[in-house]
């Protein structure tokens, strides 16, 4: 069984938002003014830079080595720990600015303030120093586990590590597809010179132009100069028209593409370059003049290409004992021909229907790499991402196979878990969104739904998502609640016609609760007149929170002052007839949706609080008048 995997560069991307968090004007200046000594914040940051400097090796050594993937998850655990321990220092000097602006400067006042202040103070000293202990003993593990200075949090990340050894592709492979073009009798009498290059993880131009000269059968020995063996290549080719297929590629750098393609300039008119990759962006950055995507095969095709792995060689007996089975098979696959092939293969030496049906009730992504290259090819696929995009794609796990994901309420739970600031650049947060969901559909990680405006997840890689985030992230279906982990940080409901009820009771030792969120396959129904708002009070930490869509909760009026965190409040399709006023101290808050609460009437008066509120949705409500307060927000957009 493939194990849960922790992505070195996700981390990395949860340690810039820490950066981010002790660098911020707000935990700098709640500092400097206190008697709060800031070696601890100096070595807090130190210590992060230390874990954050060997992840890309660990990540690689995770699949190995079991206790390196055991010190990735306690060193996330202790990453989420530390951003919420920050993120509540910002939280409260954003509240003592705002109540600082909002109140007369009497001394009775100032005397009041200043004594809540120290409450807060008081301990707070204490509980960074618990934070850094914590990563400081992961950090010295690290030296045990043999974890090395790796290249770091760049964008390349995991560049020039390792992942596993992986067969190269060669173009005597039987597969119908870009082999058989080049085998094609036709493609032999249209070219004078012909070559199949495996490029795969290393991009070196030295290493491969050496290669295609010998593909091409001229063989340098003791060159390793790039300008003699372009020389060389150059020369071979003049007047020569020829077909190459550079197989296998990851590289998205222009820069070493430039320097690669020089010689090829010098092949007669007609000569044609073949790139296969799984990166559209490498379609763009090597100017191709065709773009073919390669479509999901449909159910005839598939159990095709399926029957030919799995009944080579077998007697027609076999294939109709076990053809029901396979086609099965073949529909859970929906489409993937690497899914096909696997499973055909895995199932060529395999006779019985017990042992047939072992495979189609098993969840594909649990077979081990021995048994299936779909892990693998999934985990390269992902280990190429940058790290801004592998947090986005593994924050998606909490979405069940075929849900249509809405691409604004993507965009904007994103928002609330800062994943859009790290590569923000020039771009407000919904354009860096709408170009994260861009690149992670050019890399097959999300397909656009038939739903409008809405994505979906093959289901193999909702698997791999889901494996991405283990223990962190729990999915419920059909209301059936059990085997909860206490370090659940994210966990999503859905419920079937058949749920009478949805409960938090079952969550109470998940303190960490980061994000909760309805998914709305029908209406929820849950006992009438139910104040969840008493349970919430229980998840400090909570950053999203959707009811969405259950009908009866009708009141949040205690605990939520104790939600600071909060950034995403979606209450839509609710019965709310009243939003508490605790909500005007949510001061983080950037959503708020409460479209189809035909019952809600009015807002609270001091929504001018809300000083990071980004979006409001009133839609469909019976709101007649909005409070004069809403137009003081500066943030709100939509």
């Amino acid at each position: 069984m493939a194990a849960e995997l922790v992505g070195g560069a996700f981390l990395s991307a949860a340690l810039q938002v820490a950066f981010q968090r002790l660098a911020s004007s707000d935990v700098t200046h709640y500092f400097r003014p206190r008697n709060l000594k800031d070696s601890v914040l100096k070595k807090l940051h130190i210590t992060l830079i230390s874990v954050n400097q060997v992840l890309d090796g660990a990540e690689a050594r995770q699949y190995t080595n079991p206790n390196v993937n055991k010190w990735l998850h306690e060193l996330r655990h202790a990453v989420y720990v530390a951003d919420d321990l920050l993120d509540e220092i910002a939280t409260e000097a954003t509240r003592l600015k705002i109540k600082t602006e909002s109140q007369s400067a009497t001394s009775n006042v100032r005397g009041i303030f200043t004594s809540f202040v120290n409450q807060f103070e008081k301990h707070i000293e204490e509980r960074i120093q618990k934070v850094l202990d914590e990563l400081e003993f992961l950090a010295k593990q690290k030296d045990a586990l043999g974890l090395k200075k790796g290249s770091g949090s760049d964008s390349e990340a995991g560049v020039g590590v390792k992942l596993s050894a992986r067969l190269p592709t060669a173009s005597l492979v039987v597969d119908p597809l870009t082999q058989l073009v080049y085998n094609n009798v036709r493609i032999e009498d249209q070219f004078q010179l012909k070559a199949w290059v495996c490029i795969s993880e290393e991009f070196d131009v030295v290493r491969i132009t050496k290669t295609i000269l010998s593909a091409f059968e001229c063989f340098v020995t003791g060159y390793e100069d790039l300008n003699q063996l372009q020389l060389k290549l150059k020369e071979k080719l003049v007047g020569r028209k020829f077909l190459l297929v550079l197989d296998d590629i990851w590289n998205e750098r222009q820069s070493d593409w430039e320097a690669l393609q020089v010689p090829f300039f010098y092949g007669t008119s007609g000569s044609k370059i073949i790139v296969k990759t799984r990166s559209e962006k490498v379609a763009l950055v090597v100017c191709s003049s065709r773009v073919y995507r390669l479509a999901l095969l449909n159910e005839e095709d598939g159990w095709k290409l399926f029957a030919e792995y799995a009944f080579r060689n077998k007697d027609d007996s076999m294939r109709t004992d076990l053809e029901s089975i396979g086609k099965m098979i073949v529909q859970k696959c929906k489409g993937l021909p690497l899914a096909i092939k696997t499973l055909g293969g895995l199932l060529h030496t395999k006779s019985s229907e017990k042992q047939w049906n072992e495979i189609l009730n098993c969840e594909i992504w649990q077979l081990s790499d021995d048994e299936s290259d779909i892990m693998p090819a999934l985990r390269l696929s992902y280990h190429y991402l940058p790290s801004y995009l592998k947090r986005c794609f593994a924050f998606c796990s909490i979405f069940l196979k075929d849900y249509p994901i809405e691409k604004d309420s993507l965009i904007l739970m994103w928002m609330a878990e800062d994943l859009l600031h790290c590569h923000q650049g020039n771009k407000n947060v919904e354009e860096m969104g709408i170009q994260i969901l861009a690149e992670l559909e050019s890399r097959s990680f999300l397909q656009k739904s038939t739903t409008h405006n809405a994505y979906i997840m093959h289901d193999l890689v909702n698997d791999f998502a889901k494996s991405t985030s283990g223990q962190f992230c729990l999915r419920i279906e059909d209301g059936n609640v059990r085997n909860i982990h206490k370090n659940v940080r994210y966990c999503s409901y859905s419920a079937s016609r058949d749920s009478s009820e949805i409960l938090l009771e079952p969550f109470h030792e998940c303190k960490q609760l980061r994000c909760f969120v309805s998914l709305k396959r029908v209406p929820f129904s849950i006992k009438e007149g139910k104040d969840e708002g008493k349970i919430l009070s229980k998840f400090k930490h909570l950053r999203i929170l959707s009811l969405r869509s259950i009908k009866t909760i009708t009141k949040l009026s205690v605990g939520m002052n104790n939600s600071k965190h909060l950034r995403y409040l979606d209450l839509s399709d609710t019965r709310f007839d009243q939003v508490p006023d605790s909500i005007c101290k949510m001061y983080n808050l950037q959503t708020l949706k409460l479209c189809g609460c035909i019952q809600l009437v009015e807002l609270p008066l001091e929504l001018d609080k809300l000083v990071n509120l980004h979006y409001l949705d009133l839609s469909k409500t019976m709101i007649s008048k909005l409070p004069d307060s809403l137009c003081k927000l500066p943030n709100l957009q939509t």
